[in-house]
C-alpha cells in the first residue's frame, strides 16, 4: 500500500518535476513513509462507527440515570443515529 501511494504521488508531480527532483522526492517519500502505519480508510470508518456507537449508548446510559422515560431515550437515540 505504501508503495502504491508513494507511486501516486509520483505520478501526480511528474508535470511539475523535473526528472533529478523526481528522484528526490521519491526518496525523501521512502525514507520518511518507512515507519509510519497506514491503513485503510474503511477500517477507520468501521472503527468510527464502533466508537461512535459506544458514546452514544454512553450517553442513553447517563441520560436514563438523570431520569429520562424509555421514550425520551428512544427518541435521542433515533435523532442521533438519523442525523449522523
Amino acid at each position: 500500500m505504501r508503495e502504491s501511494i508513494i507511486q501516486a504521488i509520483v505520478a501526480d508531480m511528474q508535470r511539475d518535476l523535473d526528472c533529478r527532483q523526481m528522484a528526490r522526492l521519491k526518496a525523501v517519500l521512502i525514507k520518511e513513509l518507512q515507519d509510519v502505519e497506514i491503513t485503510e480508510c474503511a477500517n477507520r470508518n468501521e472503527q468510527r462507527k464502533k466508537e461512535n456507537a459506544e458514546l452514544l449508548d454512553s450517553f442513553l446510559s447517563a441520560k436514563k440515570v438523570e431520569g429520562c422515560s424509555e421514550k425520551t431515550l428512544s427518541y435521542y437515540r433515533h435523532t442521533i443515529n438519523d442525523c449522523c
